[in-house]
């Protein structure tokens, strides 16, 4: 089977790390789940959302239920095994907002989700993504194809928020020159096996298709901890 997934440059230690933390499977799955939580954001500003979130003022709201929406859709992916990791809420020590963190089941990876402006921008230049920049950044330790690597990483799932559809997700490790190295992950479905890319689609979908109640559920989650 021939995956077509477009590899954004990353060193090979970054590559290597991604390949043994992502299948190129579960990307494109992960890439799903993003493209259809907008999705689900725009069905719940057609249908069910009430009138205040239609005002002119409400639009700075969208990006950020874009977010939780992955954030959702991501975490009920880990509830249900499709995608390799567990999550937990961090906290933002300045004003005690939680963020969600995935971490791989070996626990060597912890990934954040953010909104860039671009695949190839880090997320905000907050204390507390340097925080974590910090802590993780010296420990990816990739000599040869035979040593993985020790300690922890830290890697960002980023997507691209100002439009109905995502222009991009992109997995990958921040560097202190502020890009961020990775692989991207397909919006849109490309396997060559049309039978794997109907599967991949109604997973992403399912996903993404949570309740009102659940999303509420969830929001109020991530605000307790």
């Amino acid at each position: 089977m021939v995956f077509s997934a477009k590899f954004v440059p990353a060193p090979k230690s970054v590559f290597s790390l991604l390949e043994h933390t992502v299948t190129p499977t579960q990307r494109i799955l992960m890439g799903g789940i993003v493209a259809a939580s907008y999705q689900a954001v725009q069905n719940f500003l057609g249908a069910e959302a009430p009138d205040f979130l239609m005002t002119p003022r409400a639009k700075k709201l969208i990006p950020e239920y874009k977010n939780m929406a992955v954030e959702c859709a991501l975490a009920r992916a880990c509830d249900q095994k499709v995608i390799p990791f567990s999550y937990d809420f961090g906290e933002v020590p300045q004003n005690k907002g939680l963020f969600l963190q995935l971490h791989s089941r070996d626990g060597q990876v912890v990934i954040t989700v953010n909104q860039t402006r671009t695949k190839h921008s880090i997320s905000r230049d907050a204390k507390f993504r340097m925080a974590l920049f910090d802590e993780y950044d010296s420990r990816l330790i990739l000599f040869d194809d035979e040593e993985l690597y020790k300690g922890a990483t830290y890697l960002e799932l980023n997507h691209g928020y100002q439009s109905q559809i995502p222009k991009f997700a992109v997995l990958g490790k921040p560097c202190k020159n502020g890009r961020l190295q990775g692989v991207s992950l397909p919006t849109g479905l490309s396997v060559s096996s049309g039978g794997e890319r109907r599967d991949i689609k109604t997973t992403a979908k399912q996903m993404a298709a949570f309740s009102p109640e659940e999303f509420r559920r969830f929001k109020q989650d991530s605000s307790k901890g």
